[in-house]
């Protein structure tokens, strides 16, 4: 496949074995060739990450290095990995970046991958997203589209978004893979300018894979970041 773009997803759950992504090598690699034959030059390595139930960073960066190696031989030479993790918020997100930066994109403290529960909006969600700021790291708000309240209360997207959270939709939610009520926010938040990217979430090569062509068609963007300078060296 010619590649003539830079085709990035900031979020995918590529990594064998460490969340509900891939349960095998194989199944990773198969979905960096699906991945690679859509368009996608970049892939973000995010799996689930919360307090206490993290894994550690041994783990993490032997299952990227071993994924980054086998690429090659698996003809897929020009893709590029980059490591993180979606980050489950809590009261305390801040100060433990703080203490376990390669949680990061990349690993360098700049930008983070946080996520709401589905069904829940923590009362401290603004104070902690904010907080990541003033720290020095940039919160990007995963799939706010997905989430019960913001789907009621668009507002308060909006509030992050004019204060500097960016905010990333999955490429399923205009494809209406997550529901009505997903579909509806995530073109609402689009209409009004409030999304900053749009990113896979893959999972798997069937319910969720790690796809963009088809969510970036229906919107109309050439990119998954229009606008925004690539935040990785």
């Amino acid at each position: 496949m010619e590649v003539k773009a830079t085709i990035v997803d900031l979020h995918s759950h590529l990594l064998p074995s460490l969340d509900d992504g891939p349960h095998s090598f194989e199944q990773s690699l198969q979905l960096a060739q699906q991945a690679w034959e859509d368009g996608t030059t970049t892939i973000a390595c995010t799996p689930h990450c919360a307090e206490g139930t993290c894994p550690s960073q041994e783990r993490l960066d032997e299952s990227f290095a071993m994924l980054s190696k086998a690429l090659p031989a698996a003809g897929l030479p020009d893709l590029h990995l980059i490591s993180g993790a979606e980050l489950m918020i809590s009261p305390s997100l801040a100060s433990f970046l703080e203490r376990h930066p390669y949680l990061t994109y990349g690993g360098l403290g700049r930008y983070c991958l946080v996520e709401l529960p589905l069904v829940d909006y923590p009362l401290y969600t603004g104070r902690v997203l904010f907080d990541l700021l003033v720290s020095g790291i940039q919160p990007i708000l995963a799939h706010p589209e997905r989430n019960a309240r913001l789907q009621r209360e668009p507002h308060l997207v909006r509030q992050f978004a004019e204060r500097g959270i960016l905010l990333q939709a999955n490429a399923g939610s205009f494809l209406g893979h997550y529901g009505r009520m997903a579909e509806r926010s995530a073109y609402e938040y689009l209409r009004r300018g409030w999304l900053s990217m749009i990113a896979s979430d893959g999972h798997n090569g069937n319910s969720r894979p790690p796809l963009l062509s088809h969510a970036l068609k229906a919107v109309g963007w050439t990119t998954p970041t229009p606008g925004l300078p690539h935040p990785f060296p």
